[in-house]
């Protein structure tokens, strides 16, 4: 994806749109953790968004290890709608990466109170 593009025109963000995921969808995406992985998991996300999902997509986003799924997590954590965020959150939180959540809440992406929960 080049660093221009808005995720929402991505091709991976259609895909999302053709139907729910199984378990074994959101874990492959998590373990491959490219960009297109991220913005499909993150495209899940939306306000009506049911428990069972939401589940399933922080357990996939603790699989993203590579790079460019990582960055693709700093960018929803700067510029995703706010659920997008607060998992994004949770992401850098998790792995100790207080700087990067330091950053977002100097920046005002995040909410210094949502920064740091658990």
């Amino acid at each position: 994806m080049c660093r221009n593009q808005q995720p929402s025109q991505h091709p991976g963000a259609r895909w999302t749109a053709e139907g729910r995921m199984t378990l074994q969808e959101f874990t492959q995406c998590g373990q491959r953790g490219s960009q297109d992985d991220v913005v499909i998991l993150m495209n899940q996300l939306d306000e009506a968004v049911d428990l069972p999902t939401r589940k399933n997509v922080d357990y996939a986003l603790g699989l993203v290890r590579e790079r460019e799924g990582v960055e693709m997590l700093h960018w929803y954590l700067n510029n995703g709608r706010v659920i997008q965020r607060n998992y994004a959150a949770l992401y850098f939180i998790r792995r100790e990466m207080f700087e990067v959540i330091r950053e977002a809440v100097e920046l005002g992406s995040i909410d210094p109170l949502q920064a740091w929960a658990r």
